[in-house]
């Protein structure tokens, strides 16, 4: 049996509200060479029975693959999993909250297949209104997260420097759910998530794919649910200290991995700016967007932050968890002047 043109790629986990609308937006593609995998990384809402017998018809048929993880890996370690399962072509991982237009996989598929391309970037978006609510009639704002989006399909420049350039400006700069990659690409290159997020994994593929296509068309529908991970805004003292655990670890992760890479053997100084931006991007979007510090200091806030200084430096992380929690603390006060 021939392998499909495309792998649509859905890690799952308690989308038992949104999870059919994002089936039918690709089983309703104009483009129909695909196959579509759902991984359910033990959903405890029924994502997985709903999708079972809703489904059954296409699990049947086979045009759909229903997997389940035996235990819980997170979202990154679902999609890795997917991306090793996959047997098309070309990889497209879509959220489960989230929709293709219906000539996603068709305008996606014959940019990369026109320029051989490794990777095929969607610069632009349509965004749901807070409430995620989306029908025939919701207005969708059109949405571009990078500085430089281009007004016609462009490949982009293979030059080391340019690439660097893109990343460190936010030139090129959006999740995982917005490219087509080449399958082999990916596979060969051993570009799977590390468990840092969508935009250190940016500057992976941004930096070893051979040819970058960017395009203007819209072709994915992001849903802004009130109830998903990046928009819940209900900060626990386990999430601040994983958070900042979580920082911790890139630093070490990114100490041993970027002196591997050919740009930053030749360019060792562009190690500490790649850093820089890494931080300071994870940084905003896990403490800063979340409101973390937006009521202050509490006795529990701060008791967070020190346990997880004191994690990976003794004692003398007392000081740097102060500093930490009063740069925070008044980096909030300005926002709610602005």
């Amino acid at each position: 049996m021939a392998s499909p043109a495309v792998s649509v790629v859905i890690p799952m986990y308690n989308r038992k509200h949104y999870i059919e609308d994002c089936i039918n937006s690709v089983l309703g593609q104009t483009f129909q060479d695909f196959e579509l995998i759902i991984r359910d990384d033990c959903s405890s809402d029924g994502s997985f029975e709903f999708v079972q017998e809703k489904f059954a018809a296409q699990i049947s048929s086979g045009k759909i693959k229903l997997r389940r993880n035996s235990q819980n890996l997170g979202e990154f370690g679902t999609t890795n999993k997917l991306f090793r399962e996959s047997t098309g072509k070309y990889l497209k991982l879509l959220h489960s909250d989230d929709l293709l237009l219906n000539n996603a996989l068709q305008h996606l598929f014959e940019v990369a297949e026109k320029y051989n391309a490794d990777v095929v970037h969607g610069t632009n978006f349509l965004n749901s209104p807070p409430d995620g609510i989306i029908t025939p009639d919701t207005p969708l704002q059109p949405t571009s997260w990078e500085v430089h989006p281009v007004e016609q399909i462009t490949e982009i420049s293979d030059d080391p420097a340019f690439r660097f350039n893109e990343f460190i400006t936010g030139g090129t700069f959006c999740d995982t759910q917005y490219n087509l990659f080449k399958r082999d690409f990916i596979l060969k290159n051993d570009l799977f998530f590390e468990g840092f997020g969508h935009f250190v994994y940016v500057m992976f593929w941004l930096m070893t794919a051979k040819v970058i296509v960017k395009t203007p068309v819209i072709f994915y529908v992001r849903r802004e649910a009130p109830d998903s991970g990046t928009n819940n805004k209900k900060i626990l003292t386990g999430k601040v200290e994983k958070t900042i655990a979580g920082q911790f670890e890139l630093s070490k992760y990114l100490h041993k991995k970027l002196p591997t890479m050919e740009f930053f053997k030749k360019n060792p100084d562009c190690i500490r700016r790649a850093e820089n931006r890494m931080f300071s991007i994870t940084e905003w979007w896990n403490i800063v967007r979340s409101g973390m510090f937006a009521n202050d200091i509490s006795p529990e806030l701060i008791q967070a932050v020190e346990n997880a200084f004191k994690k990976y430096l003794g004692e003398n992380g007392y000081y740097p968890a102060f500093l930490f929690s009063v740069a925070h603390s008044l980096q909030s006060q300005l926002d709610k002047k602005t």
